[in-house]
């Protein structure tokens, strides 16, 4: 049974993340890409086409989309916090924090990183706290427009997760590009928008040769 405390405290981050404004989430995710490597320029691309196509908005958009994209950036901010801090230890971070913090660590402290093994470590870090945040919102994604739900189910998360595991750069503003190009620009999604993203989704076809196994919003593959 988890205590009631850490139920308060699990509440009070999903307040925090769905509650958290645009700037906030831009200028943490900014602040942590030029401190540790841009990889995490991603993110900040990212966040704008949420933020360009209604997905989140001071005002109205979606809750699902603010809370889980909220705790991703809470991660990261706890993770800045434990690499400044000597008494945080492995034990009281969360896996998804600590996956950031190894990630820092080592393009930090190394000379010249290999930069396939450093996206590797972001992506571990990023997959986790993803999948965190969907499974911290299953009411919130319930409660989508129908067409929206399969823009995120059959779409955006089976193509996240195939991108993590073919280690594609996130600094290059690839993510940027794509999602330009192939993702519903309007909040909520409209029937076409949906199927021309699913025709240009290469997760769709390698779902379909059966390669690779065990991704997706059910997906077990990362831990959380």
């Amino acid at each position: 049974m988890i205590p009631s405390t850490r139920l308060a405290e699990t509440d009070a981050r999903r307040k925090m993340a769905v509650e958290m404004t645009i700037a906030d989430r831009l200028a943490k995710a900014r602040l942590f890409a030029k401190t540790y490597g841009n990889m995490t320029a991603g993110i900040v691309e990212f966040i704008q086409f949420l933020v360009c196509s209604g997905r989140i908005a001071e005002q109205g958009g979606s809750q699902w989309w603010r809370g889980v994209n909220g705790l991703l950036i809470l991660d990261l901010i706890d993770a800045e916090e434990a690499l400044g801090s000597s008494t945080l230890t492995v034990a009281s971070t969360s896996p998804a924090v600590q996956h950031w913090v190894n990630y820092s660590i080592y393009w930090q402290q190394t000379p010249i990183p290999n930069l396939f093994k450093a996206q590797r470590l972001w992506w571990k870090a990023h997959q986790t706290s993803l999948h965190y945040g969907i499974h911290a919102f299953p009411e919130l994604l319930l409660l989508e427009p129908r067409i929206e739900i399969n823009f995120i189910t059959c779409v955006c998360v089976p193509n996240v997760d195939l991108t993590a595991l073919l280690n594609i750069p996130t600094s290059l503003k690839l993510i940027k590009i794509y999602t330009i190009i192939a993702y519903p620009h309007h909040y909520p999604a409209k029937i076409l928008a949906v199927l021309k993203a699913l025709i240009l989704a290469p997760a769709y076809y390698a779902r379909i040769v059966g390669l690779p196994k065990n991704i997706g919003l059910d997906s077990t593959r990362w831990e959380i």
